[in-house]
Protein backbone atom coordinates (compact mmCIF):
# COMPACT_ATOMS: atom_id res chain seq x y z
CA UNK A 1 0.00 0.00 0.00
CA UNK A 2 2.60 2.04 0.71
CA UNK A 3 4.17 1.98 -2.50
CA UNK A 4 1.00 2.53 -4.10
CA UNK A 5 0.78 5.81 -2.29
CA UNK A 6 4.14 7.38 -3.51
CA UNK A 7 3.44 7.01 -6.94
CA UNK A 8 0.13 8.81 -6.38
CA UNK A 9 1.65 11.50 -4.72
CA UNK A 10 4.40 11.28 -7.36
CA UNK A 11 2.24 11.61 -10.42
CA UNK A 12 0.29 14.56 -8.39
CA UNK A 13 3.29 16.20 -7.97
CA UNK A 14 4.46 15.94 -11.79
CA UNK A 15 0.80 16.83 -12.74
CA UNK A 16 0.81 19.94 -10.70
CA UNK A 17 4.40 21.16 -11.63
CA UNK A 18 3.31 20.81 -15.26
CA UNK A 19 -0.18 22.43 -15.12
CA UNK A 20 1.63 25.94 -13.19
CA UNK A 21 4.37 25.77 -15.23
CA UNK A 22 2.18 26.03 -18.57
CA UNK A 23 0.09 28.73 -16.24
CA UNK A 24 3.18 30.53 -15.40
CA UNK A 25 5.11 30.50 -18.63
CA UNK A 26 2.61 31.37 -20.97
CA UNK A 27 2.71 34.54 -22.71
CA UNK A 28 0.22 37.42 -21.16
CA UNK A 29 -2.18 39.14 -23.65
CA UNK A 30 -0.48 41.06 -26.44
CA UNK A 31 2.76 39.65 -25.54
CA UNK A 32 5.21 37.03 -27.25
CA UNK A 33 8.35 34.85 -26.76
CA UNK A 34 11.63 35.44 -28.72
CA UNK A 35 13.62 32.69 -29.24
CA UNK A 36 17.17 33.81 -29.32
CA UNK A 37 19.27 31.22 -30.04
CA UNK A 38 18.69 27.91 -32.24
CA UNK A 39 21.78 26.01 -31.18
CA UNK A 40 21.65 22.44 -29.25
CA UNK A 41 23.70 22.96 -26.71
CA UNK A 42 23.40 23.24 -23.07
CA UNK A 43 22.97 26.78 -21.27
CA UNK A 44 22.78 27.77 -17.98
CA UNK A 45 22.91 31.10 -15.59
CA UNK A 46 21.11 33.58 -17.62
CA UNK A 47 20.52 37.50 -16.70
CA UNK A 48 18.72 40.04 -18.31
CA UNK A 49 19.12 43.87 -17.54
CA UNK A 50 17.30 46.41 -19.51
CA UNK A 51 17.58 44.93 -23.83
CA UNK A 52 20.53 42.82 -23.07
CA UNK A 53 20.23 39.60 -21.95
CA UNK A 54 23.54 36.67 -21.24
CA UNK A 55 24.17 33.24 -20.64
CA UNK A 56 26.67 30.70 -20.27
CA UNK A 57 26.65 27.81 -23.26
CA UNK A 58 28.91 24.62 -23.23
CA UNK A 59 29.94 24.98 -26.99
CA UNK A 60 30.52 22.20 -29.50
CA UNK A 61 34.12 22.60 -29.78
CA UNK A 62 33.94 21.69 -25.50
CA UNK A 63 34.82 25.03 -24.88
CA UNK A 64 32.31 27.36 -22.67
CA UNK A 65 31.36 30.58 -23.48
CA UNK A 66 29.29 34.00 -22.18
CA UNK A 67 27.07 35.20 -24.75
CA UNK A 68 25.00 38.19 -24.78
CA UNK A 69 21.99 38.79 -26.83
CA UNK A 70 20.81 42.59 -27.45
CA UNK A 71 16.73 42.81 -28.03
CA UNK A 72 16.93 45.96 -29.42
CA UNK A 73 19.37 45.32 -32.64
CA UNK A 74 18.84 41.52 -32.38
CA UNK A 75 22.71 41.09 -32.35
CA UNK A 76 24.52 37.96 -30.40
CA UNK A 77 28.08 38.26 -29.56
CA UNK A 78 30.13 35.84 -28.33
CA UNK A 79 31.65 37.81 -25.34
CA UNK A 80 34.41 34.97 -23.61
CA UNK A 81 35.42 31.48 -24.40
CA UNK A 82 36.96 29.54 -21.82
CA UNK A 83 38.07 25.72 -21.56
CA UNK A 84 36.01 24.95 -18.36
CA UNK A 85 32.88 26.16 -16.94
CA UNK A 86 34.97 27.59 -13.88
CA UNK A 87 37.55 29.81 -15.54
CA UNK A 88 33.92 32.03 -16.72
CA UNK A 89 32.49 31.83 -13.41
Amino acid sequence: MKKKYRITVSLSIVLFVLIVSFVILRPEKGEEYIQITNRDTLKSAPAIYEDKIVWAEEMKNGKYGIYLYDLSTEHEELLMEGNSVNVIF
